[in-house]
């Protein structure tokens, strides 16, 4: 891949030489790499359709994103709130005063795109995660050379494309890898050759942190603020201040922007411009703080056991968190690592473990990386996120988006370090079988039928089938989901569209007596149907 993994003295096979040199040529055109490295993951899970289509949304959060995403592809930002609120309450859903999703919302964006020019919300997916895979190419360009630039490209593109919960859900991290990998990128031209198309990306790169994982994404931004401000106000060689100005109007036009946008969908959704769907959702919902260091607050006064039930669930397991136990399974969790005593087990629960090897020696280079001042930044921006998250009552892979970039260029350059040791060709080998190994696992996963992301067992087939069987029946439908005392809140099927009145199929919660009579006074011209996910089969029976 680059001519620093050819030392002297050291003879390799003609295959090698062949190969190396044609990527070699495909890495100095960096336009071609970068739209190869984008089309690579696109490719990959395109191929799978036949036996793996577009998933089902299965977790909480994913009806949440669909939600904003059906609601932006209706061309709304938000949708009135409903006369029956209680009957619709869904996790990671505000009913009042409007009825929208909680989160950010780039995710619904990059959704309702794939939605509104295909039909399918999943084509936003696959565009989201092939522009994160381009752009971290794009980023490694500005760090290390272009053939170093190509490989880790493919790493990347090969880690979020086999069998990986960001390109195969809706509620995957690409949208905010893909503002951290423009960040990233953007700040090493600045400081070399300071334009104000660099100034661009890096605005369009905080505009989509700030609206994608705002928390971590600050975090991010913070180191790299700091080292562009020492040069904004000061000349530093070979850069000069003057020109840092001009290329950081950009930067300062894009988040006005941004933040008046922002402010303008706040006050949409929630009725005033400084406070988010999300704060108006954890006032409402959420039983435990942000942060491990809090108190807990006020229990909600849900209006429905199930939700009742998550709650003290997740209260259960923030005090479980609380513990430096805990915060050292979470560190090994953020850094891919294996966690437990039965590794395959763990494999089976989160796949993204097998990138073990490359995650470990991605955290010796770091520490290399701290004694060279041109990589110093890029080793604090991932420590100062790492330890943000340790601090944060919950942990999932797609949090960590905004450094998705900064841990492929830790890969990198650990190869890069084997490769320099001109003298040990062992260390030579052991870098050129690392992309070898990855390209061999990826043809061996398109030739076999995958291993599917571990879903949530029941929801993931009879509520799509059920769903399919409503619609083909004339006809609007009104389906009344009472679930028993031992029901699994985690396992939720009271999901709505945008427009609920204007469904083909409501799906509403069974509350008291008097409040479903209302329910069934409301919907009057709907065929009513029962149905009680805890009992097999799963059927919905005539409502009376």
């Amino acid at each position: 891949m680059s001519t620093a993994l050819r030392p002297a003295g050291f003879r390799q096979p003609s295959v090698f030489r062949a190969v190396e040199g044609a990527l070699e040529a495909v890495a100095r055109r960096r336009r071609l790499a970068v739209l190869l490295i984008g089309l690579l993951p696109i490719a990959v899970r395109v191929a799978q359709l036949p036996w793996a289509p577009a998933p089902e949304p299965v977790q909480h959060d994913e009806f949440s994103y669909l939600l904003a995403a059906d609601t932006f592809a209706s061309g709304r930002l938000t949708n009135p709130p409903h006369a029956l609120p209680w009957h619709f309450e869904a996790f990671h859903i505000i009913q009042r005063p409007t009825y929208a999703s909680k989160y950010p919302p780039a995710q619904g964006l990059i959704l309702a795109l794939g939605q509104y020019l295909t039909g399918q919300p999943f084509a936003g997916v696959l565009v989201s995660v092939g522009l994160m895979c381009g752009a971290i190419c794009w980023m490694l360009q500005g760090w290390v050379s272009p053939g170093w630039a190509l490989l880790g490209g493919f790493l990347g593109a090969a880690k979020y494309s086999i069998h990986h919960y960001w390109i195969d859900s809706y509620w995957g991290g690409a949208m905010a890898g893909l503002g951290g990998a423009l960040v990233l990128g953007a700040l090493p031209r600045l400081l070399r050759r300071p334009r104000p198309g660099a100034g661009i990306v890096l605005g369009l790169g905080l505009a989509m942190l700030a609206n994608s994982r705002p928390y971590e994404g600050l975090l991010l931004c913070f180191p790299i603020a700091v080292v562009l401000g020492r040069v904004y106000f000061k000349d530093s060689k070979p850069v000069k201040a003057s020109d840092v100005r001009k290329a950081c109007i950009p930067v300062i036009v894009i988040l006005v922007i941004t933040t008046g946008l922002s402010a303008f969908y706040n006050y949409r959704v929630t009725g005033k411009p400084l406070t988010t769907p999300y704060t108006v959702h954890e006032r409402a919902y959420m039983p435990v703080p942000p942060f491990l260091w809090q108190h807990l607050p006020p229990f909600p006064d849900y209006h429905n056991p199930t939700m009742r039930k998550f709650g003290l669930q997740l209260v259960e397991a923030f005090n479980q968190q609380r513990s430096w136990h805990s915060v050292g399974r979470r560190l090994l969790e953020i850094w891919e690592l294996p966690h437990g005593l039965d590794f395959s087990e763990e494999i089976r629960e989160n796949p993204a473990v097998i990138w073990f090897p490359l995650n470990a020696a991605g955290l010796l280079a770091a520490l290399w990386m701290l004694r060279s001042r041109r990589m110093r930044v890029a080793t604090i921006c991932f420590a100062l996120v790492t330890a943000g998250m340790l601090a944060t009552s919950w942990y999932l892979e797609h949090y960590s988006a905004p450094i998705a970039a900064l841990r492929i260029l830790l890969w990198v350059e650990f190869l890069r370090l084997l490769a320099a040791q001109r003298h040990v060709p062992l260390a030579v080998w052991i870098g050129r079988c690392v992309p070898v190994a990855v390209a061999a696992y990826l043809a061996i996963y398109l030739v076999r039928t995958p291993l599917r992301i571990p879903s949530i067992t029941g929801i993931q087939i009879d509520r799509p089938r059920i769903t399919a069987e409503l619609e083909r029946l004339p006809g609007k439908q009104l389906v009344i989901v009472r679930y028993q005392r031992n029901h699994d809140p985690n396992i939720e099927w009271v999901y709505n569209r945008a427009d609920i009145d204007g469904a083909k199929i409501v799906w509403a919660r069974y509350l008291t007596p008097p409040e479903n009579l209302a329910l069934l006074q409301y919907y009057s011209g709907r065929t009513v149907w029962l149905l009680d996910p805890d009992r097999v089969p799963v059927r919905p029976i005539p409502f009376r």
